[in-house]
């Protein structure tokens, strides 16, 4: 993750996107609302803080993709002959939860 110059690009622009998103709705805000007046070097700070937390998910995602996490096998699908008949019935109820008693 930190040599993977294609992971940094792609976290980057989510970070600026963020940024400038938070930022058109901290203007806007700040248009409509005459109670809401800060300057401009405010907003900006609110903005890239936000940045910076999209940025730090990005990297707390990857870590956890790439990260050792224990994998179970893949459940059985219809299409699967090994799978027992029983796994694909539907209770008489009409379904999950609709039995009440």
């Amino acid at each position: 993750m930190w040599t993977n110059l294609q992971f940094w690009k792609d976290s980057s622009w989510r970070a600026f996107r963020t940024l400038c998103q938070s930022l058109a709705g901290l203007l806007t805000v700040e248009h409509i609302s005459s109670a809401f007046d800060a300057p401009w070097l405010d907003l900006l700070g609110a903005s890239a803080i936000a940045g910076l937390i999209s940025l730090l998910q990005s990297v707390d995602r990857e870590r956890a993709v790439t990260g050792s996490v224990a994998t179970e096998p893949p459940a059985p699908t219809v299409d699967d002959p090994s799978a027992p008949v029983a796994f694909f019935a539907t209770s008489p109820g009409g379904g999950c939860g609709t039995d009440l008693r």
